[in-house]
This record gives C-alpha cells, structure tokens and sequence, in this order.
C-alpha cells in the first residue's frame, strides 16, 4: 500500500527528480520526460490541458 501526500502545482514548475502521480502511477520525472512542443511543455506525452490541469507533485512518498 502506497502512502504519499500530494500538491497542486503549474507544470512550468515541475524539474528532473520530482515525483509526481501520472494515470494514478507515481512516477519520477527524467530530463528525456519533459519536452517543449508549439503548445508548450509536457510531460510523459501530457501537456496537462496546455497548463490548466494541474500536476499533482508527490511529497513524503513511502511504499
């Protein structure tokens, strides 16, 4: 069972090594997993609704 807290926050915002919940996985985010398009930033294929959906950051993750 996985426990972890998790943060709204703007896509701009995410770096390599964070942590964040994608399709209900948690999964950490490469430099290869973020990308830059003509609509802007994504991540793992997922632009996020062009930065209106928010990213859901995990924090204190244990498994």
């Amino acid at each position: 069972m996985e426990i972890y807290n998790t943060r709204k926050i703007h896509i701009s915002l995410l770096q390599t090594n964070d942590l964040i919940e994608h399709n209900g996985v948690v999964k950490t985010v490469c430099k290869k997993d973020i990308t830059y398009n003509g609509c802007g930033r994504s991540v793992f294929g997922d632009s996020y609704h062009s930065g209106y959906k928010p990213v859901l950051l995990v924090l204190d993750y244990k498994s």
